[in-house]
């Protein structure tokens, strides 16, 4: 079963509806998953299959609710340079306490010969106002892949509005310099002592 989101979708009906997706879930360019209903009610999404967004690539935004991806769920990220929306796709949850919860896997389609530099980020979730939680098959920090001439690692607490790799709740890919092991364990230590600063 595929779940496809041309324009905007609202969830219709109150109490604790909420939206299971056991296929395929393609958000198209510029669309919204409206999970309030038409009674101003919060519902959740829950996700077993891939996620897509975007028309090769693009943006799509999820609002008003929690998402959630399970263990077999999936997303496929098309990435043709460094610019979001035109060049690579990201995925928006907005909405006030709106979170969302990783799992599962994530997979790259890399097109195109860009000049990326070390420190070049590029964001695939960005999370507004909620919580992100979970993570796919990397850890944090981790190194996901060598495109653009560079190595990436990922962060879960990137911050777009920053252009940070940490200090957020945002995921990004960061282009990082040889050898990528050493940055690695750099960057989990530095998350890791941030935290507890935060206890």
């Amino acid at each position: 079963m595929t779940a496809t989101v041309t324009g905007n979708a609202n969830i219709e009906g109150g109490g604790n509806t909420a939206l299971y997706v056991k296929g395929a879930l393609a958000l198209e360019d510029d669309s919204t998953l409206q999970l309030t209903d038409l009674t101003s009610n919060r519902h959740n999404a829950y996700l077993n299959g891939q996620l897509s967004v975007g028309n090769s690539p693009g943006t799509a935004t999820i609002n008003g609710g929690d998402f959630a991806m399970t263990p077999n769920a999936s997303f496929a990220v098309e990435i043709a340079g460094l610019t979001p929306g035109s060049q690579h796709d990201q995925l928006i949850i907005t909405g006030a306490g709106s979170d969302i919860a990783l799992a599962g896997t994530l997979t790259l389609d890399v097109t195109g010969a860009v000049a990326a530099s070390v420190g070049d980020l590029i964001f695939i979730i960005s999370n507004e106002a909620g919580t992100t939680t979970g993570l796919f098959q990397y850890a944090q920090g981790a190194y996901v892949d060598t495109f653009y001439g560079k190595k990436w690692a990922i962060s879960y607490s990137a911050d777009l509005a920053g252009n940070a790799f940490l200090g957020g709740n945002d995921v990004a890919l960061m282009a990082i310099p040889e050898p990528a092991s050493a940055v690695v364990l750099g960057l989990t230590g530095l998350l890791a002592l941030r935290r507890r600063a935060r206890a």
